[in-house]
């Protein structure tokens, strides 16, 4: 009965944000299991999560026979591109996100496929769009630095991946520039 009553007042949240409904929310949670909890948390944030992946969750995983030479054809992600909304609901559960508005958020891989990244659950995560500055649309601007630095063969694929994959803001540092200003 408990849970029925958290998952009426989550959806609500979801729908008309208000204080109270959030208030009510994280006190049905006072007492019950953190999935609840971290639910009440992220519905009820004014700011979206998360802006760095959990690694327990989202370590990052790549295709392992993947060469500089693939990725770098033109058409090469589109053609390994293969997340599936079963999926997708798969990682916003794990991370807690329950429901949430179109254009919050989209699947992201951590490791992009232009980097030779997979389309695994371990590469996985909800990324925000509208959390600033760090949101998706810089993410990708990094992703592409990047693709541009191992065609060049300026940077290698796996210093990419593994650099993009332990701190994408600080792989953004080194090879864009500074914070992008809001």
């Amino acid at each position: 009965m408990q849970a029925l009553r958290i998952l009426a007042i989550a959806t609500l949240i979801a729908f008309t944000y208000s204080v109270e409904l959030c208030q009510t929310c994280q006190t049905l949670c006072q007492f019950d299991a953190t999935a609840c909890r971290k639910a009440c948390d992220v519905l009820c944030s004014k700011e979206p999560s998360p802006i760095l992946p959990d690694r327990s969750k989202t370590p990052g995983a790549i295709f392992q026979n993947a060469t500089v030479d693939e990725v770098c054809e033109p058409g090469y992600a589109k053609r390994h591109r293969n997340v599936s909304e079963a999926l997708k609901k798969q990682v916003y559960a794990e991370y807690g996100i329950f429901t949430h508005k179109a254009g919050d958020y989209e699947i992201d891989h951590l490791i992009s496929l232009e980097l030779g990244g997979s389309n695994d659950i371990t590469n996985l995560w909800p990324q925000s769009f509208i959390t600033k500055p760090w949101n998706a649309h810089v993410k990708d601007t990094l992703e592409n630095k990047l693709h541009e630095l191992i065609c060049s063969k300026k940077v290698p694929m796996k210093t990419a991946q593994q650099e993009i994959a332990t701190n994408w803001i600080d792989a953004y540092h080194k090879y864009v520039g500074p914070t992008p200003s809001e």
